[in-house]
């Protein structure tokens, strides 16, 4: 399983960007499409801190327009 924090990013256009150097360099593109997602890895930006060689990238199809909601991390 992959996942990243709780996080607001900057929606420029239909693109977004997630980057951190907590795990060494980690950069994610969000591309938002009609009834989707395309995520990608920034050049040479892998080291997120997934593990397990989990993985973000990929193709990602819209299920449900509704706002989502965010469960609290202890």
């Amino acid at each position: 399983m992959a996942q990243i924090e709780k996080t607001e990013l900057q929606l420029k256009g239909n693109q977004a960007l997630y980057e951190h150097t907590e795990f060494g360099n980690c950069g994610i593109r969000f591309v938002f499409v009609p009834n989707g997602i395309v995520v990608n890895y920034l050049d040479k930006a892998y080291e997120c801190g997934f593990g397990n060689v989990a993985t973000a990238a990929g193709n990602y199809i819209r299920t449900n327009a509704e706002k989502p909601t965010f469960d609290e991390m202890p």
